[in-house]
């Protein structure tokens, strides 16, 4: 590139970047500021268990763990003593803006572009709309891949050419880095692979053997190097336990409730947020960005015959239509990818395809502008600066200090840094929940780590304490039992900030809500001190509980629970309660809970509204139980009754039912006490429910389903319930009487403010509960085996919901009643509707003896415990989010309390070292990774 060139294209990007530069942290909704506590820590081997930003209750990490080297050096720089400001402004940004730079100028240089199709391409790239918000967002993963993709590209087409290892080396290279900032945009180099092989196979019919065999060494030796290099994260990842998205992520209504992009978007290179960056704020659209796709497509128009234009051409249609979602036109075929192409429900948000435009339109101008200049040699100069211009007035919001994120001042700046200095100071474990997200400026450390109320307020018992669906947040006030489980959740600090003005449309009525709020919270029982860091109009408040539990904890009680949570309500009640002396485990939360009541002999069970039967079916394998609900659509199936579900499948037909899960509690009971007056918080066993409104047919084909079994069903009955039969063909196996005649009622309160008076709702109860419906007996005439022919499930009643099934042997169903039997003889079952409310009380009035427990942080994975003082068996409290993968050295696995931590049997004092299992083989896969690296950096050093 000439001298002229670069020194113009700095220019530019100084002018358009300079804020980034400013003094002081700029911060984003994804890129939060990382103080030195957080980051001096970030030098270390990679951790299969995180706590930092907004996970401070702990996840399981190996799913981001592929950006661990990132990670690490700037914890190097860490402790060098930069800070993570200054650390953005020399390693984050420059190295974006110099790879992007370099890599499309390479490649269109490779494309033999001339010098001023090459700077406008240059500048396309990185002035458009989508990278400037990857940047004002906060994205910088992103970034530096987006920044390397034209560079992968272009190696690949070297080494099909050249057939030369060096170009096959540094692909290689180029491509683990890609894969170390977002290893999802390996995708899209390979799309673009597989669209370039598809258009020599059928536009330029070059597909020869010696081709095909390059693309097969290169798959091979590609694939192999990856999973190599990335073997500190996929050993733990084979070996232990897979990372897997969150429940919603793979359901394809993700792709519409994600989906802001429309068409006019898409083809105009114009990010539907641009620019202030509010996910789901979409302003209307700019005309100006119109000249953008003229510009693009004017290339196929000039250079007919050229088909390296013809293949970009090809790349920018798709990826327009990909880019669009499931928007019209053809709004079916994104869902339709999104489900059934691999890979693919990795971008439920149809927006990370503007890679794939960025590149094609940057490509296209480019040839645009070269060929312009060509024909018109008057105007070869004029044209581009025209270009630039067109392109800084597009992006005007930058430059004139209208952006929302990295590129302006933070909101708040020093009033959040006045809280971290406060909490900083607080030596003592403590975590900080932030109402409902945390600030990207929020503090967050080992010692406090930071809890979004918005991400909490979705797990049981959150969501199950929210009353209605308007306010999603109000369980922190509802629910009289909130301020123990903050406790026991070791929450010590909550910070409530005003919203940031640049970034939500704030009415009379948002800001009376937002006042109001932080005066019923601020009253509450369980708060002590309120501090406001800010100003009585805009207020940064940190509001301190009066107790919170430390990391680890002693329970003396514990309670496994065949019930409902609902039973902390009660429980609140009583005036000596204290939810951290007593660790709940609810056994309908998965299938086979019984064997925690085998495990933990020192617990008692009590039967919360369940019967002796609800109790047996906790003790069946898994493998035995059936959820319907696994197999249906989220809204009601119109089919006619026609099978539309190969034979395999366990449902043929589910006309007329639909279904929810676990994570839609807040939801579908709203949905019940609205819609049919009745309210029911029961668990589902991770196995959601099956809804059936009317009278519907369900016909389910299972292989436990065997001749001879016995078959129990858990459904719901209720005032608005019928009945639901079971049939074999023709043969009648058992019904089950869904009503109930005289229900319970069940009273909630909405809370008033000042003059405003509380608001009470009143529902009948619903239950679900097992039941045995009959014997399996008639055989399925197309299989030799004793499977039973499929099970039909009619239903009668305005509405009926299915949760579970099991079939079983009738010595199965035999020997789990003895086990219950042996269970009353034990004195362990407590019939908790046959107490007095003085015995209720009683339970949890006993003396305990003096119990200490201290801890030591070896890692985020490990700690060593000591706990002295015990009499008798308790349970050891680990408040970080349940994992069965939580190990005690020498002892089991954890089991999961309050529906939210992590619990250990303690029989005896002692030091116990509790440990992360998955750790164990981050070395051996980062052994393998480093060798990996190290021997392609030789190969690649010995070859240039």
């Amino acid at each position: 590139m000439a001298k002229k060139g670069k020194l113009l294209i700095l220019a530019v990007m100084v002018f358009v970047f300079w804020r980034f530069f400013l003094p002081g942290p700029h911060v984003a909704t994804d890129l939060h500021h990382t103080f030195n506590q957080d980051l001096i820590s970030q030098f270390s081997q990679p951790s299969t268990w995180g706590s930092a930003g907004a996970v401070g209750l702990g996840e399981y990490a190996v799913g981001v763990l592929w950006a661990w080297p990132i990670h690490l050096i700037f914890g190097l720089f860490g402790r060098f003593g930069f800070s993570h400001d200054f650390l953005m402004k020399i390693i984050g940004l420059p190295p974006i803006l110099i790879m992007g730079t370099f890599s499309i100028y390479k490649l269109l240089e490779y494309l033999k572009v001339g010098k001023w199709g090459r700077l406008i391409g240059i500048l396309v790239y990185l002035l458009n709309s989508y990278f400037i918000l990857l940047i004002d967002g906060g994205q910088i993963g992103l970034a530096l891949s987006y920044s390397l993709l034209p560079l992968g590209w272009l190696f690949y087409k070297r080494y099909l050419e050249l057939k030369s290892l060096r170009e096959l080396l540094i692909f290689l290279f180029v491509t683990l880095a890609i894969s170390i900032f977002d290893i999802r945009i390996i995708y899209f180099l390979v799309l673009l692979i597989a669209f370039d092989f598809l258009f020599n196979l059928l536009v330029n019919r070059d597909v020869s053997f010696s081709l095909v065999a390059s693309y097969i060494k290169l798959a091979f030796i590609s694939g192999i190097v990856l999973l190599a290099f990335n073997g500190f994260w996929i050993f733990p990842s084979y070996f232990s336990r897979a990372p897997s998205l969150p429940a919603t992520y793979t359901r394809t209504a993700q792709t519409s409730f994600l989906n802001f992009t429309q068409l006019k978007h898409s083809i105009s290179l114009l990010q539907p947020h641009w620019y202030e960056n509010v996910f789901g704020k979409i302003p209307p659209f700019r005309k100006e960005f119109l000249l953008i796709p003229i510009l693009a497509f004017l290339a196929p128009i000039l250079k007919r015959k050229d088909k390296r234009v013809w293949f970009w051409t090809t790349v920018a249609v798709v990826s327009v239509f990909l880019t669009k979602g499931a928007n019209p036109p053809l709004p079916g075929v994104y869902p339709w990818l999104f489900t059934h192409i691999p890979g693919l429900s990795l971008f439920r948000d149809s927006t990370k395809f503007f890679f794939l435009i960025t590149l094609s339109y940057s490509v296209l101008i480019a040839f645009t502008v070269d060929e312009i200049a060509k024909r018109l040699p008057k105007f070869k100069v004029l044209f581009p600066l025209l270009l630039i211009f067109y392109l800084l007035f597009l992006i005007r919001p930058v430059y004139l200090g209208k952006m929302t994120g990295t590129l302006s001042e933070p909101a708040y700046k020093n009033e959040y840094l006045g809280i971290a200095e406060q909490i900083g100071k607080d030596l003592n474990f403590g975590r900080i929940f932030w109402i409902s997200t945390k600030a990207p400026l929020g503090y967050s450390s080992y010692l406090h780590p930071s809890v979004e109320a918005g991400r909490l307020g979705e797990e049981r018992p959150f969501a199950s304490a929210t009353v209605g669906t308007y306010e999603t947040l109000n369980h922190l006030r509802e629910a009289s039992y909130m301020g123990q489980l903050l406790d026991i959740l070791g929450i010590k600090y909550l910070i409530y900030p005003y919203p940031d003005t640049r970034r939500e449309d704030l009415d009379e009525e948002k800001v009376a809500y937002y006042h109001t709020f932080l005066g019923q919270l601020s009253g509450l029982p369980w708060v002590g001190s309120v501090t406001n860091f800010g100003t009585d109009q805009e207020p940064v408040p940190a509001l301190e509980t009066k107790s919170s539990q430390d990391h680890f904890f002693v329970a003396p009680a514990t309670w496994t629970v065949l019930g409902s949570d609902s039973i902390y309500k009660e429980l609140s009640s009583f005036p000596q309660f204290n939810l951290s002396k007593n660790a709940f485990l609810f056994l309908e939360e998965k299938p086979k809970s019984g064997e925690n009541i085998d495990s933990l002999p020192f617990s008692k069970v009590l039967l919360y509204g369940k019967s002796e039967l609800d109790l047996v079916a906790n003790f069946f394998n898994q493998s035995s139980y059936v959820f319907p609900a696994k197999y249906l659509d989220f809204s009601p199936s119109n089919d006619s009754g026609s099978s539309s579900w190969p034979a395999s499948n366990a449902l043929r037909s589910n006309a007329g039912w639909w279904k929810r899960e676990a994570v839609d509690t807040v939801w579908f009971r709203d949905f019940l006490q609205q819609k049919y007056g009745i309210d029911n918080s029961d668990f589902d066993y991770g196995g959601g429910w099956a809804v059936a409104e009317g009278a519907k047919s369900l016909i389910i084909n299972h292989q436990s389903l065997t001749i001879g079994n016995v078959l129990l069903a858990r459904v719901m009955k209720s005032n608005r319930g019928g009945e639901v039969e079971f049939y074999q063909g023709d043969t009648l196996v058992g019904k089950i009487d869904t009503k109930i005649e005289k229900p319970e009622k069940v009273k909630i309160k909405l809370s008033g403010y000042k003059e405003i008076p509380d608001t009470f709702f009143e529902y009948d109860k619903a239950d679900f509960q097992w039941f045995e419906v009959g014997q399996l007996t008639i055989n399925h005439k197309r299989s030799l085996a004793l499977r039973a022919e499929p099970l039909t499930i009619k239903t009668e009643g305005d509405i009926n919901v299915v949760n579970a099934l099991v079939s079983v042997t009738e010595a199965e169903l035999i020997t789990n009643r003895n086990r219950i039997n042996e269970l009353i003889h034990q004195s362990r079952i407590i019939y908790w509707d046959k107490l007095s409310n003085a015995e209720k009380q009683n339970l949890f009035n006993r003396e305990t003896s003096k119990i200490t427990v201290s801890y030591e942080r070896k890692a985020p994975t490990l700690y060593k415990v000591k706990v002295e003082g015990l009499k008798t068996p308790v349970s050891l409290v680990f408040s970080e989010t349940y994992d069965p993968l939580w190990e005690i050295k020498g002892g089991s696995g954890s089991y999961p309390l309050y529906s939210l931590v992590n619990g250990f049997k303690i029989e005896k004092d002692g030091t116990y070292e509790i440990y992360f299992s998955p750790q164990k083989y981050v070395l051996p896969g980062l052994i393998v990774s480093g060798a990996t690296l190290i021997f392609l950096i030789w190969k690649i050093w010995t070859k240039m």
